[in-house]
């Protein structure tokens, strides 16, 4: 199987995407489960001849179709599998919090799990997504192709304010006050509405992310922890239990990080 990572040249939408993932499998005998793990991103995934079904709120197949297709993942705070069986094509697409909303002008960020989302953000001119994603070029070319997607598409006018969430400087909910200018009950409702999540749910979620990424550096447990803002190894050991079902050095053992980016594990 072939992995591709890569970042949007510009700098206009490096505000709402992180990155490009390309994922290529040639092998007819493939039947593996990938494990997805809790994130602060939006997800934006196509197929080509293969379809994503949800069988359960943490387990999911890629099946066979005789299209394209399209789908959502939000922000979830359990583990997904998610099973692959044959040769498969894949782009998935990280979108910063509300990025995709962005792009598109379509209330998206209040769903888990959402299909054929390109066709619902742009019924006019989906089938030029698939075209970039898929033209049998290499992956930077295709990159380049849906940046120029996104960018000819942008909405004229959209309704939503853009909201750096990942960028946001804060380890605890008191200090969410200072950056939002808003009470505690106004900040609440503005994370529910905005990531259906609440403001605690969200730093723990972007803690966790943070720290996983740091896994495979050089630093000692101890140390990520501290940066992070756990309080001590201890509680970052039981939130990875919660988020990975793994303490820190077994998911380290069993992980692989992806341009020092994406951390990848499977079955």
């Amino acid at each position: 199987m072939k992995v591709e990572l890569i970042r949007p040249k510009s700098n206009f939408l490096r505000q709402f995407i992180q990155y490009f993932f390309f994922i290529k499998n040639d092998d007819e005998k493939y039947n593996k489960t990938h494990i997805c793990y809790p994130n602060t991103n939006y997800c934006l995934g196509l197929h080509k001849g293969k379809k994503k079904a949800q069988f359960s709120d943490t387990d999911y197949k890629v099946l066979p179709s005789s299209n394209y297709q399209s789908y959502l993942t939000g922000i979830y705070q359990k583990p997904i599998n998610v099973h692959y069986q044959g040769k498969f094509s894949e782009v998935c697409i990280d979108f910063e919090p509300l990025g995709l909303e962005m792009l598109t002008g379509v209330k998206i960020s209040d769903k888990v799990f959402l299909q054929d989302v390109i066709e619902l953000a742009f019924p006019k001119s989906f089938s030029g997504i698939y075209e970039s994603a898929f033209s049998n070029k290499k992956p930077q070319f295709c990159a380049e192709k849906l940046e120029q997607f996104f960018l000819q598409n942008f909405p004229d006018k959209t309704e939503f304010d853009f909201v750096p969430f990942n960028q946001i400087n804060a380890f605890q909910v008191d200090e969410l006050k200072e950056v939002h200018y808003k009470s505690y009950r106004s900040i609440h409702r503005f994370y529910r509405s905005s990531l259906s999540l609440s403001p605690k749910e969200f730093l723990n979620l972007r803690r966790f992310r943070r720290s996983l990424s740091q896994l495979h550096s050089a630093k000692k447990l101890t140390e990520i922890a501290y940066d992070q803002g756990f309080s001590d190894q201890a509680h970052m050991t039981r939130e990875f239990k919660k988020y990975t079902g793994l303490s820190p050095k077994k998911f380290r053992k069993k992980s692989s990080l992806v341009k020092q980016t994406l951390c990848w594990t499977r079955k």
